[in-house]
């Protein structure tokens, strides 16, 4: 049937003829984006956030259909010592580990950008616009860090 067809009767029996699932119990895609505020990470959190998204997808992973989608949203951060923390890297080697790709395959690895911060295409960079960078020799570690402006969303798919 097309989007403008008016055959009705030929509809209402295909409908009759398959049942419907209730999907109120599995759902077809599911959506983590559990980002913590740079200010408000410490170390002591790394290991509870991870431990709590790796049961996240396992639990997702036994609600969600058969090539259900489960997106979970994971950024990197820094600790208090300023140590940078590439949790979604760290995550998604805790989600293999701990789920498998007998269950939940990774589809998709999305990397974004806030608004004002990707990288325009059609800028052209002239010597008269070209801003000279400040040199970072004699200025301690601490004060030089680049902000962490992107984060990762993990797109799995449910096989089983």
């Amino acid at each position: 049937l097309g989007e403008d067809s008016t055959d009705t009767a030929h509809y209402q029996k295909l409908v009759a003829m398959y049942p419907r699932v209730p999907i109120a119990s599995t759902p077809l895609a599911l959506i983590v984006v559990p980002h913590i505020p740079n200010s408000e990470f410490r170390r002591c959190h790394v290991e509870p956030y991870r431990r709590a998204l790796v049961q996240v997808m396992h639990d997702a992973s036994h609600r969600l259909c058969p090539s259900g989608l489960l997106v979970l949203g994971v950024q990197d951060v820094r600790d208090e010592h300023s140590k940078l923390w590439p949790l979604g890297m760290l995550v998604l080697e805790d989600v293999q580990k701990a789920v498998g790709s007998i269950r939940l395959r990774l589809k998709e690895f999305i990397v974004v950008v806030e608004n004002g911060h990707a990288r325009k295409r059609d800028d052209v960079v002239s010597r008269e616009s070209f801003v000279d960078e400040r040199c970072a020799v004699g200025v301690s570690a601490l004060d030089i860090h680049v902000p962490i402006v992107h984060a990762y969303y993990l797109v799995f798919m449910k096989l089983k």
